[in-house]
């Protein structure tokens, strides 16, 4: 058996999906933790790919989650949060167990994962926790206010993660990706008509690059780049105008 292992939300589609054949194609070990069956077969068939169904709104069963990470032993473990829901509603007309739901996966599943992850390896053993976070995170987003909500969580989480893990065998990185080509979007009742999107096997592939480079965060393409700078400028109100337009015209 390897002597590491990935342990992946959301792994049975779009960015989650990616990070498990990348892991697969380096010799990782890899438990895929998704509601779904996985989109690709011979994920299923590879001896080294482990599949979990668990639906993560399910807190009340978070305990077997946590009897799969007390039985992990390998020296090299890595954790992708990556597991994501959103819904487009106005916060008012929300169903408030949309709410709940979104909360739990975007923000409780990673927290607990994480800190569960660290709570019962061993001392010499060396992780590597990588939160899927959004471009959304650092602004308001109007009747999509709980996913960014949890976002802007994920991310100020993952940074005070970074500070108190400095000089110890726990790595915390942030990837921030923006539109990406998955059925995320749809599902989130959000149809974009960029068809420029970056494919989610190049997001991991720049994700990996630049965790293996050193960096603790990645805010993948120019254009996002130039967005999170100039979002800290804008005043809020023109950043939720701003929003409402992009997402009441995007389908």
């Amino acid at each position: 058996m390897s002597d590491k292992i990935a342990i992946v939300t959301g792994s049975s589609s779009g960015i989650g999906k990616s990070f498990a054949n990348y892991f697969l194609i380096n010799d990782y070990v890899v438990i895929g933790i998704d509601r779904d069956i996985p989109e690709e077969k011979n994920l299923l068939t590879n001896e080294s790919f482990h599949y979990i169904k668990f639906d993560l709104t399910n807190y009340s069963s978070y305990n077997i989650l946590n009897e799969v990470i007390i039985k992990i032993s390998q020296k090299s473990i890595t954790l992708v949060n990556c597991a994501g829901i959103a819904f487009k509603s106005p916060i008012l007309d929300s169903d408030l167990s949309n709410n709940i739901n979104t909360l739990f996966v975007n923000a409780y599943a990673p927290l607990y994962l994480s800190t569960q992850l660290v709570k019962h390896s061993d001392q010499d053993c060396n992780i590597t926790i990588i939160n899927v976070s959004s471009t959304v995170a650092f602004s308001p987003i109007p009747n999509m206010a709980i996913y960014g909500a949890t976002k802007a969580f994920l991310h100020s989480l993952t940074q005070a993660m970074q500070y108190e893990t400095n000089g110890t065998s726990v790595r915390v990185f942030e990837l921030i990706p923006g539109g990406t080509k998955t059925n995320f979007q749809k599902n989130a009742g959000v149809v974009t008509k960029n068809q420029k999107l970056l494919s989610a096997d190049k997001v991991v592939e720049k994700c990996m690059r630049s965790l293996n480079n050193g960096k603790n965060q990645l805010v993948v393409g120019y254009k996002n780049k130039l967005l999170t700078i100039l979002i800290k400028l804008v005043p809020t109100k023109i950043k939720m105008i701003t929003w409402n337009y992009l997402l009441s015209n995007s389908d």
